[in-house]
């Protein structure tokens, strides 16, 4: 998607969720809107769940060795 129909969906989903408090799963490899997004991410590798917990400690202090290689390949500084 470009840039504005990303911001569009974003804030949709953001005011969505505060006015309604309903529960949105979202499956994305965008590290960026995961973190505007979400309040508890999930690490899938090979259909199997590897790491969980809020976004701010699972995408900087996760030891999962399949999540640090994920996001060191995306350019994510984890430390």
């Amino acid at each position: 998607m470009d840039i504005e129909s990303v911001a569009f969906f974003e804030e949709y989903i953001l005011n969505m969720q505060r006015s309604n408090l309903v529960t949105w799963i979202i499956i994305s490899h965008q590290i960026s809107s995961i973190k505007r997004l979400c309040n508890h991410v999930y690490f899938m590798y090979n259909g199997s769940v590897e790491a969980e917990g809020l976004p701010e400690v699972i995408l900087k202090q996760s030891g999962n060795a399949n999540l640090q290689k994920y996001l060191h390949y995306e350019g994510i500084d984890t430390k």
